[in-house]
C-alpha cells in the first residue's frame, strides 16, 4: 500500500467510525444503512488485502537473502581452494573463473549468482579428486550443491510472490476504487436526505470526507492537501 493509499483509508477509517457511531439515526433515512454496510465491507476487504500482499512479499524475500547469504558463504571456500589448485597447475582458466569476491557475490544479480553457483559447483564435482588435498572434500562439493539448489528453489518462489503480490495488489485497487465510488455515488448524495434534519452531523460527515497526507513533513504540502476533500458536496 503506498502512502497515498494509506491516507484514504485512515479517511476511510475515521468516516466509518463516525457513521458507525451514528447508526441509530441514520436507520431512518432510506437505504442509507445498507451503504455504510457494503462501505465497512469493503474497508475491511482493503485491510485483508493488505496483508495478502505484505505476506506474499516479506516472507519470500527473507528466505531469499538467507540462502544467498548461506550460499555465498559455501561458495568462497571452494573459490579460494580451486585458485590456489589453478596456480599450482599453471591454469590461468581455473583461476580468472574463481577469482571472485565476497562483495562482488553479494552484488550479484538473483539469476547472475545462481548461474556462477552451478559453474563453480561443475568445475568443483570435475575436479574433485584433484583439490580433495587441498582441503575441499567430497562432503563440501555435496553441501556445495544443496545450498546451490535451496539458493536457485528461493529465487523461483520470490519470482512467484512477485506475482502474487502484483496480483493482490490489483485486486486492492480495484477495492480502492469501489470504497471510492460507493462515497462519491452513494454516501455523499444521501447526506443530502440528511442535511435538513441533521445539519450538524452532515457538517461532521464532509469534515470525515477530507483526506489528510500524514505522511508529508513539509508543511506547506500537508496544509494544502488538508485543505482539499476528495470530493465537492453533490
Amino acid at each position: 500500500m503506498n502512502k497515498q493509499q494509506e491516507n484514504r483509508l485512515t479517511m476511510y477509517e475515521g468516516l466509518l467510525v463516525l457513521l458507525q457511531t451514528n447508526s441509530a439515526k441514520l436507520q431512518s433515512f432510506g437505504m442509507i444503512s445498507s451503504a455504510v454496510t457494503e462501505f465497512a465491507g469493503t474497508v475491511s476487504a482493503i485491510k485483508t488485502k493488505s496483508v495478502e500482499v505484505d505476506i506474499a512479499t516479506v516472507g519470500k524475500v527473507a528466505t531469499k537473502f538467507g540462502a544467498q547469504e548461506a550460499l555465498a558463504i559455501a561458495l568462497l571456500p571452494v573459490c579460494s581452494t580451486l585458485y590456489v589448485y589453478g596456480r599450482k597447475q599453471g591454469d590461468a582458466e581455473i583461476q580468472a573463473r574463481v577469482s571472485i569476491s565476497e562483495t562482488r557475490l553479494h552484488h550479484m544479480r538473483d539469476t547472475e549468482l545462481a548461474s556462477f553457483a552451478t559453474g563453480l559447483l561443475d568445475l568443483a564435482t570435475a575436479h574433485a579428486a584433484d583439490i580433495a588435498p587441498f582441503g575441499v572434500p567430497a562432503e563440501m562439493i555435496a553441501g556445495l550443491k544443496i545450498k546451490t539448489d535451496t539458493y536457485s528453489a528461493a529465487i523461483g518462489a520470490r519470482e512467484v510472490s512477485v506475482a502474487e503480490r502484483k496480483g493482490a495488489r490489483g485486486s486492492m485497487n480495484d477495492l480502492f476504487d469501489k470504497a471510492d465510488e460507493l462515497l462519491h455515488e452513494e454516501l455523499d448524495r444521501y447526506m443530502e436526505l440528511i442535511r435538513g434534519a441533521e445539519r450538524e452531523f452532515y457538517n461532521k460527515y464532509f469534515s470525515a470526507r477530507v483526506v489528510k497526507d500524514i505522511g508529508i513533513r513539509h508543511r506547506a504540502a500537508v496544509e494544502a492537501a488538508s485543505a482539499q476533500p476528495v470530493a465537492a458536496n453533490p
